[in-house]
């Protein structure tokens, strides 16, 4: 909260109160690593008063909003180990992998909500494989396969594939469809950078998919984008609407790829030169209204 008060308070051209609320935030961060985080575990504890008992909900949220990693950790064996402490096999029919619950403590209970934290968490940090098997190992259990579907995301699911605390629970569950603006995000790739996307970040996280689709709305017009591999290539179709401008990010392979953007050769920038640039990405910055078709070849990922 106090860093997108930051950001709000910089967007009203307020610089000291912004200053004096990321001062806070890392006050705030030092004293959770030095009172919460656990050694032992290597992950947080729930409270103070628990020590050694691992939340989903508290752990994702230190990973997501950067308290996490504590000093001589990294946030990858961070997120092994909350893989080691909450998932659990899944005995519905349809289960397709283990699921986590939301509490080491003996819990049985699975969270779609707690777990969009989770999700978003380990897309921010890169983690897509983990990511997308979320997505199909827990939200696959609401699917049509399923004796409840109901067309919607529920508010609790057990480990056996049905609903979760019985017949007083919600089967259409808003709070539990972080899937919905995950895959918006991460996969499809469209984030804004300044406020109604006047600036934005197109930076698309394949995984083990083969193409995705969407149109994004804006103030100014939408975002409409489409990207595939097809193993010798990485292609994206980007149309951008007039008034802003942006960066689109591609993933690469190491040994480097031939960039072009609409047929004609370009330079891209290596992450390690683009604010929050992520690894085995090139980004081609500057992007200017109308469509543009971006590939890549040599250097898919």
């Amino acid at each position: 909260m106090l860093l997108q008060g930051a950001q709000l308070a910089e967007a009203m051209g307020h610089a000291d109160v912004a200053a004096g609320y990321r001062t806070a935030a890392a006050q705030l961060r030092q004293a959770i690593n030095t009172v919460l985080y656990n050694p032992t575990t290597g992950l947080y504890d729930v409270n103070t008063a628990q020590k050694g008992v691992v939340d989903q909900h508290g752990n994702s949220y230190a990973v997501l909003y950067g308290v996490a990693p504590a000093p001589g950790t990294t946030v990858a064996s961070m997120l092994q180990k909350l893989t080691a402490a909450l998932y659990r096999p899944s005995t519905a029919p349809n289960a397709t992998g283990p699921i986590p619950v939301q509490q080491s403590s003996g819990s049985t209970q699975v969270g779609p909500y707690t777990s969009g934290y989770e999700l978003f968490a380990r897309f921010e940090t890169g983690d897509t494989t983990g990511a997308l098997a979320l997505i199909r190992n827990e939200w696959g259990l609401m699917r049509k396969s399923s004796s409840y579907y109901s067309g919607a995301t529920w508010e609790y699911v057990a480990l056996d594939g049905t609903p979760g605390l019985g017949e007083g629970t919600s089967l259409a569950h808003g709070w539990a469809s972080g899937p919905t603006s995950a895959l918006s995000k991460y996969v499809l790739g469209v984030r804004p950078v300044q406020p109604g996307y006047k600036t934005w970040l197109v930076e698309p996280q394949p995984g083990d998919l083969s193409w995705a689709t969407g149109t994004v709305p804006t103030p100014y017009g939408p975002i409409a984008i489409g990207w595939k591999k097809d193993g010798v290539a990485f292609s994206l179709e980007l149309l951008v609407p007039a008034g802003t401008s942006g960066t689109v990010g591609v993933p690469v392979n190491a040994g480097g790829a031939l960039l072009r953007d609409n047929g004609r050769t370009v330079t891209g920038v290596s992450a390690a030169k683009e604010p929050n640039g992520r690894a085995g990405y090139l980004y081609l910055q500057d992007l200017k209204p109308g469509a543009h078709l971006i590939r890549v070849t040599g250097g898919e990922k």
